[in-house]
């Protein structure tokens, strides 16, 4: 059993990589193909969870994994150009991969593990599900005409979600933050409001919404942490500046 746990950080991605790529083959058949992907996706997460921890935790836990694949299987559906859809593809193997290598560690082998690095990667895999789905939301604002103010719902609940997870993996109470999540999403509404009068293409919005998520997720829990100084932020400041000149720079105006 131990190397079929083993393995797990390293098959799982495998085994979603294809149940997406088949849904590409058989788009009639897409959703379901999907949610097939999800229900082996937390079987074989429950065979990694056969420790003595709280079925809370495991939830809490499981919740990043299947965030990325949910997110990254809706964008497939949204975003046409092929060279999108295998970046998409291969961006939820690798970000899979490192995460369930973390969490693995973090499980099995905490002796030897810093709980830093699991906080770390599961902000980077919230940051990505976070972009997957902002593409969904502005795709949709794009292609169907679907006005913001009806998918403003999703876009709360969902950052609310990100947040409740990061807090619960760190350590901190919810209830006691309940302030945090608030001003955290209510940045993220403001924001998406502003880029969405943007002459931009759906794409580039939704890296420009990311970018703010990504600063106020880096800032918010290095001061919940008690960690922040001069330098720690600034460095925040300027990758979160390199990531919007990049997209500046190869974004497509109406």
């Amino acid at each position: 059993m131990n190397i079929v746990r083993g393995a797990l950080p390293f098959l799982l991605p495998l085994i979603e990589t294809l149940f997406l790529k088949v849904g590409l083959v058989f788009p009639g058949q897409y959703l379901v193909i999907v949610l097939g992907g999800v229900v082996v996706s937390d079987a074989f997460l429950t065979i990694l969870f056969k420790k003595n921890i709280p079925r809370m935790k495991i939830i809490w836990y499981a919740l990043p994994s299947l965030l990325l694949y949910c997110s990254s299987a809706a964008s497939l559906f949204i975003v046409e150009e092929s060279y999108l859809r295998n970046t998409i593809v291969i961006t939820n193997a690798v970000f899979q991969c490192l995460y369930l290598l973390n969490l693995y560690f973090l499980l099995y082998k905490r002796e030897r593990y810093q709980e830093r690095s699991f906080w770390h990667i599961t902000a980077t895999l919230n940051v990505v599900s976070f972009l997957n789905s902002s593409i969904v939301i502005y795709g949709l604002i794009h292609f169907v005409e679907y006005k913001l103010m009806l998918l403003i719902i999703p876009l709360v609940l969902l950052t609310a979600l990100f947040h409740m997870q990061q807090l619960v993996s760190q350590g901190f109470d919810i209830r006691q933050h309940w302030r945090f999540i608030c001003i955290q999403t209510l940045i993220i509404i403001e924001c998406a409001f502003a880029i969405h009068w943007l002459p931009n293409h759906f794409i580039p919005k939704s890296f420009f919404l990311t970018i703010p998520f990504f600063m106020a997720n880096q800032i918010g829990y290095s001061a919940l942490r008690k960690e922040q100084s001069r330098r720690s932020v600034l460095s925040i400041i300027a990758i979160a500046a390199s990531m919007l000149l990049l997209v500046l720079l190869t974004s497509r105006w109406r």
